[in-house]
């Protein structure tokens, strides 16, 4: 299976987002490997930094740090993705969660979406992001990407009020299945590829578990 996070915009939490939700998918027993495809490498490079620390921290306690890495994670950028996939798109054994780049102009990127089973595209209701949203649809629709779409509205501001909010979720269930909303909240961005902190289970796991009942293993 491939799950990939995607949006024409960066910055609306698709990177936190793939790592969380691969280390919510570990602990329900999956089999799950991270592909990190975007330029920064958040994902990846916030392993091997983790990892280092994991390694310091072995030295001390080697019981309780014995195997604490739930999912791998691997850099792939996009001249070397399509190849790659094609290596293990027909094993339904183990889920791909891919990191795409904030930016689809790549024709890899696009290539990847085809190949996708599930694409989850965060967003907020801050104009810039609806209308890069409005964007990216569009060019799913266009070279007729045939994943499931799931819009995750994520960091918004319970303070603040969208009178549009019910007529986005109106047109975007056209399209594709909506998650309930992943409010903001401090601990969010402070991600990590290895756990998850109580916080963020209490806040994510039940928009997680949306997602988890529409997946077809």
């Amino acid at each position: 299976m491939i799950i990939s996070f995607s949006n024409q915009k960066g910055g609306v939490g698709k990177s936190t987002h793939c790592a969380l939700f691969a280390y919510y998918l570990s602990e329900k027993g999956k089999d799950v490997h991270v592909i990190d495809m975007d330029t920064q490498q958040s994902v990846s490079g916030l392993r091997k930094k983790e990892k280092v620390t994991l390694a310091q921290q072995r030295e001390n306690d080697e019981q309780t740090f014995d195997n604490p890495l739930n999912y791998t994670v691997q850099t792939i950028f996009t001249d070397k993705i399509l190849s790659f996939i094609k290596g293990f798109v027909d094993d339904k054994s183990k889920i791909y969660i891919i990191d795409t780049p904030g930016t689809i102009a790549d024709d890899n990127v696009v290539k990847t979406l085809l190949y996708s089973d599930y694409i989850v595209v965060p967003f907020n209701y801050e104009a810039i992001v609806l209308d890069s949203t409005a964007v990216f649809i569009q060019i799913c629709k266009k070279f007729r990407v045939g994943a499931q779409l799931i819009f995750l509205p994520t960091n918004v501001d319970v303070r603040v009020k969208f009178e549009a909010t019910e007529q986005i979720k109106a047109l975007l269930s056209e399209v594709g299945i909506v998650t309930p909303v992943c409010y903001q909240f401090a601990d969010f961005k402070r991600f990590s590829t290895i756990s998850m902190s109580k916080m963020q289970r209490e806040k994510l796991f039940p928009v997680y578990d949306f997602i988890y009942e529409k997946l077809k293993f």
